[in-house]
C-alpha cells in the first residue's frame, strides 16, 4: 500500500489505527529508518480498541511512550499492549520521547524526564532529559540509556537538551529549550550544543554555542532565540537550501499557530519568517508541533503535525480520534 500523499491522507491513516498496542498519543516526531521506513515516536499513549460509538472500548490503558513504524501506507505499532518504548526510571521518573536521530549504527532517542504529580497542576514536574540508544531497526529495542547535560535540571533553571536534533556532516547539533518565568514571555528560550558523531553519550565531547564560539562550559550557552513569541519546549530544526529552519508550536500551549524561524546556520540567529501552516491554524491549547521533512506530499509541501488533548477524561474516552496527531500541509517560507 502506498504512503498517503496529503495531510488528509495521513489524518485518515492514523485515525484508523485503534488497537490494543496504539490508539492515540502525543508528541509525534519522526526518524527516517534505514531502508525507507519512517519511525514515529510518541509520548503518553492510549491503547485500546474503538467502540461502535467512536469512543474507547472497555479495557483501554495508557503507557508513557510508544513507537509506530510506517511502511508505505501501513502503520505497525512497535510496543505491545501495556509496554512502553522507553522504560520508567528506578527513581520513579517517566521518560517522554522528544526527538530521535540515527548515529553510529544506533537510533538515539532524547526524552524529557518528569515526575508525575496527579492532582497537582499541570500533573508533572520537569527533571531534565536523557538520551537512549536503541537498535536502528523497524522494531527498535533499548540498548542503554545515558545522561545528558540536563540531567536533574529543572526546565526553568537551564536548557533541556534534546528538544531538537539536526545532523550536518560529522556533527550533531542538539537544541535545548528553557522555560521563561518572565512576564508575558510564554514561549521557551532556544540554545544550541554541538556533539561529534559517535559521541552523544560522552558528556565531555559536548560543546555549547556562546554567541560567537563553541565553549566547553554549559554555563556559557547563549540564547539564540528569545522566549517572547518563541518556540515550544520541543520542536523541529531542518536543513534548507539557505541554512536551517526551526518549526514549532508558537508559545507552547498558549499560542494559536505553527511558526517558522530561519537562520543561515544551525547556531542562528533565528528570525521569524511567517506562519508556517497554510491550512487551519493549530488552535489555542494545542501543543508540540513537528515538521516531518522525511515526508513530502504530492504538492511538494511538507507534512506538519500538532498535538491536542483535553483535561476532561470523559471527553477523551468518548472520542478515540481526539488524542491523535493533527496533520497540516505546510509550505516552508522562502529564505
Amino acid at each position: 500500500m502506498a504512503a498517503p500523499t496529503s495531510a488528509a491522507g495521513y489524518q485518515a491513516m492514523f485515525d484508523a489505527l485503534n488497537t490494543s498496542a496504539w490508539s492515540g498519543a502525543d508528541n509525534a516526531s519522526t526518524v527516517a529508518l534505514p531502508g525507507g521506513d519512517v519511525l514515529w515516536l510518541f509520548g503518553d499513549t492510549m491503547q485500546g480498541a474503538q467502540a461502535a460509538g467512536g469512543g474507547y472500548a472497555p479495557g483501554w490503558r495508557m503507557v508513557h511512550s510508544s513507537a509506530v513504524v510506517q511502511h508505505g501506507g501501513c502503520l505497525t505499532p512497535v510496543t505491545g499492549p501495556g509496554k512502553s518504548l522507553l522504560p520508567d526510571r528506578p527513581d520513579g521518573l517517566v521518560a517522554w520521547p522528544t526527538v530521535g536521530v540515527l548515529d553510529a549504527g544506533r537510533l538515539w532517542v532524547f526524552a524529557d524526564l518528569v515526575r508525575l504529580t496527579p492532582g497537582v497542576a499541570p500533573g508533572f514536574l520537569w527533571r531534565g532529559t536523557s538520551v537512549t540508544a536503541l537498535t536502528a531497526t523497524s522494531a527498535p529495542t533499548v540498548v542503554s540509556t545515558y545522561r545528558t547535560p540536563s540531567d536533574g535540571v529543572l526546565d526553568t533553571d537551564g536548557p533541556q537538551w534534546g528538544a531538537a536534533v539536526l545532523r550536518q556532516g560529522v556533527d550533531l547539533f542538539v537544541y535545548g529549550t528553557r522555560r521563561s518565568t518572565r512576564t508575558l514571555e510564554l514561549g521557551s528560550e532556544l540554545y544550541v550544543a554541538k556533539v561529534p558523531s559517535g559521541h552523544l553519550a560522552d558528556l565531555s565531547a559536548w560543546r555549547y554555542w556562546d554567541g560567537s564560539a563553541w565553549s566547553t562550559r554549559q554555563a556559557d550557552a547563549a540564547v539564540v532565540l528569545g522566549a517572547a513569541g518563541g518556540v515550544s519546549n520541543a520542536l523541529s530544526v531542518v536543513s534548507t537550501p539557505r541554512g536551517v529552519m526551526a518549526v514549532s508550536k508558537v508559545e507552547n500551549v498558549f499560542g494559536d499557530g505553527v511558526g517558522a524561524w530561519s537562520a543561515s546556520s544551525p547556531v542562528g540567529p533565528f528570525v521569524r519568517t511567517s506562519s508556517l501552516a497554510d491550512g487551519a491554524p493549530a488552535g489555542a491549547g494545542s501543543y508540540l508541533a513537528y515538521a516531518h521533512p522525511e515526508i513530502r506530499l504530492a504538492d511538494a509541501s511538507m507534512l506538519v503535525s500538532v498535538c491536542r488533548n483535553t483535561a476532561d477524561l470523559a471527553v477523551l474516552l468518548a472520542d478515540a480520534d481526539l488524542y491523535k496527531p493533527q496533520f497540516l500541509s505546510a509550505v516552508p517560507p522562502a529564505g
